[in-house]
């Protein structure tokens, strides 16, 4: 695991935590998307390799591209050249305590769709400069219906199919 998973990895791990400590309460996805972001910034020392250069942007505005994704981390060493993600983030919630995996991936389809559109494209213009470090990009879900126990075993048993049809992306979810 490289060091933008790990922050990725233990920034939605904070905002679960949150969640089923009940000292987090999202009304909708900006609240997750707020929290998450907050999240990164405050696991971010704990995690090795990061500098002052690694920054979170939020709807970030993808390079070549005028397409936004909901959460950017990013290495900005030079103010006069435009910031290139990393690893890219986009959220989806829901206020159900169970959806089918169907029902989740209709949600997150246009979202994925844009994900590997930015990459093909970086491909197909040979952006050799941003690709080198970009990682697979991510898709987080969160169930802001669930219990303090957070999703159930029939749920997460439909995510984990969710997870593995989509292995060019990482899927997120939760809380559980």
């Amino acid at each position: 695991m490289d060091k933008y998973d790990a922050w990725l990895e233990a920034s939605w791990r904070k905002l679960v935590d949150d969640f089923l400590s009940r000292s987090f309460r999202p009304q909708n996805e900006s609240d997750i998307k707020c929290h998450l972001y907050c999240s990164l910034l405050q696991t971010k020392p704990q995690i090795k390799g990061l500098t002052p250069d690694h920054l979170v942007m939020s709807e970030f505005q993808l390079p070549a591209s005028l397409e936004k994704v909901d959460l950017a981390l990013v290495r900005w060493r030079s103010r006069e050249e435009a910031p290139h993600p990393r690893l890219t983030i986009e959220l989806k919630e829901s206020s159900q305590v169970h959806l089918s995996a169907s029902e989740v991936e209709e949600r997150i389809r246009d979202d994925i769709d844009k994900l590997r559109r930015y990459r093909k494209m970086l491909e197909e213009k040979k952006e050799t400069k941003i690709l080198k470090f970009f990682k697979k990009p991510a898709v987080a879900f969160f169930f802001r219906g669930a219990s303090r126990h957070g999703i159930g075993v029939r749920t997460e048993q439909e995510m984990r199919k969710l997870k593995e049809k989509y292995a060019d992306i990482t899927f997120l979810y939760g809380p559980c």
